[in-house]
């Protein structure tokens, strides 16, 4: 009984710290999942010799005016330079991402790889923000077409929350 008691408190000690790993992981692949996204659109921009556009989503077929990716994001061929798919056979990728995620991008609200592999534009930094999380690492993308991480400061905080 005394073994089952002493299990007992160290499995109520460990529980919260396995449940705030499992969340840091589901996080840190939703930012492994987009930029995943961004450079498979900029390889099949260079492959295909055509523009491709990656752009935040709710609904999974067009792309939304706001800079906050955390319901998702769209990648799609966009030869007409017209920000938004032109039939459901130029999407190339629906992401949905996870939930208590904050990703935003300022006021950027896509990006677009040339066929040279270049991205239109400023660079685009794509910040990370939860309430249960350390800062997460910034996602930077350069003019050249560079995706990158960035670490963050551990004294940063989300403005979002």
């Amino acid at each position: 009984m005394v073994v089952s008691i002493i299990l007992l408190v160290l499995l109520g000690l460990t529980q919260p710290l396995l449940t705030q790993q499992i969340h840091n992981h589901r996080l840190l692949t939703s930012l492994q999942s987009l930029y995943q996204s961004m450079q498979r659109a900029r390889i099949l921009a260079i492959t295909q010799s055509t523009f491709v556009t990656v752009c935040p989503s709710k609904e999974g077929h067009f792309c939304d005016d706001s800079p906050d990716w955390h319901d998702g994001w769209i990648v799609f061929l966009d030869p007409l330079r017209v920000g938004q798919p032109s039939s459901q056979e130029a999407l190339v990728e629906i992401r949905e991402s996870v939930d208590k995620l904050v990703l935003s991008s300022g006021r950027r609200v896509r990006t677009r790889f040339s066929p040279e592999g270049t991205a239109y534009g400023h660079n685009l930094t794509i910040i990370a923000c939860s309430r249960e999380t350390e800062p997460l690492p910034r996602l930077v993308l350069s003019n050249a077409g560079r995706i990158r991480w960035e670490p963050v400061s551990s004294t940063e905080k989300c403005t979002k929350f």
